[in-house]
């Protein structure tokens, strides 16, 4: 629809992918098959996690609703907070009401530490961002995600006439934000500095983009015909 690539490219470009996951498929096969007792550990794993528990949902889902009890529960006590929340680093706990549950997966020990003082970026970006930003912080993590692909694909939209051969660079940050998304309700990769800086890098692909798209317009004015492919992408 940009023009960047020929319908009759698609199937080179899907091909690397179509041999990737097929020969995934084999290996996986030839797992099982040499060892059959991993298709049940990956089976209790994702499908039936307590079915050896006397429990009815998955001990990590109940962790998370704990936390997540336990921070509007504390929200609820000043609701100013959910204006510009109580802060990064601010106390939490997780709800005692699913400890009951709880207590035939997690050592008691572990489960009265975590009742009192709890104060890491927590298992849900949103949740959390809430709780240590409010409305504010939480918009402000929207706006991110939002602004990202917007401006990732904007970026590729204004390069697609001209597009080079690294032109797959400028969906890199819109990729790496549905990632992100992806996990954000059972996570917060943002907890580890590393991942901010690294998405950070990534975003920097769509600058480059629009530098390399204001690059070629002004070729294409000085020269009045396509300009090369620019070194930057």
């Amino acid at each position: 629809y940009w023009g960047a690539f020929q319908l009759k490219d698609l199937f080179k470009r899907l091909l690397p992918l179509t041999i990737g996951g097929g020969g995934a498929i084999i290996l996986m096969i030839c797992l099982f098959i040499a060892f059959p007792s991993s298709l049940d550990r990956w089976n209790e794993r994702l499908f039936t996690p307590t079915n050896d528990r006397n429990i009815e949902t998955d001990p990590s889902l109940l962790t998370r609703q704990a936390e997540a009890k336990a921070i509007f529960d504390i929200l609820d006590e000043e609701p100013v907070y959910y204006i510009n929340g109580k802060g990064v680093g601010a106390s939490f706990y997780w709800d005692d009401d699913y400890f009951p549950e709880l207590y035939s997966v997690y050592e008691e020990d572990l489960l009265e530490e975590i009742s009192s003082d709890v104060w890491y970026a927590g298992h849900n970006i949103w949740t959390y961002s809430m709780f240590s930003g409010g409305f504010i912080g939480l918009s402000a993590f929207i706006a991110l995600f939002v602004s990202v692909i917007t401006l990732s694909l904007a970026s590729a939209v204004a390069n697609a006439k001209n597009a080079g051969p690294d032109f797959w660079l400028l969906f890199l940050p819109s990729i790496s934000t549905f990632c992100i998304l992806s996990q954000s309700m059972t996570s917060n990769p943002f907890d580890e500095r590393l991942l901010g800086m690294i998405y950070g890098a990534t975003f920097s692909f769509a600058q480059a983009g629009f530098l390399r798209a204001s690059w070629s317009t002004h070729q294409n004015k000085k020269v009045g015909a396509i300009a090369p492919t620019s070194p930057i992408l």
